[in-house]
């Protein structure tokens, strides 16, 4: 069983590290998605590369913290499938800014 989270759980836990999800749902029109199952995470992306490329379970773990009590059944695609986002620091920019020249 896996768990969803909100993105604001994903940013308080998963802060500057990269994470790969295992299922997701994004408005595409939103800057990020609405809930996301992290399957798998690190501080650099080159370690979180290598564990998709490891195929043994050893090290490997689905990080879950329950936000609703919904399941949702975890995608197991192919590598090329992959979603990988890095978790940092996001910034408003307000709509009602204008630029001069």
């Amino acid at each position: 069983m896996s768990h969803r989270l909100s993105w604001n759980i994903v940013k308080e836990h998963f802060r500057d590290q990269w994470i790969e999800l295992a299922d997701y749902r994004w408005d595409w029109e939103a800057p990020y998605p609405a809930w996301v199952v992290v399957k798998n995470h690190a501080a650099d992306r080159a370690e979180l590369l290598s564990m998709g490329s490891t195929k043994s379970s050893a090290g490997l773990s689905t990080a879950c913290l329950s936000i609703d009590r919904t399941e949702s059944t975890c995608d197991t695609s192919g590598e090329s499938d992959r979603v990988i986002l890095f978790v940092g620091a996001t910034h408003a920019v307000s709509a009602s800014r204008t630029t001069s020249i």
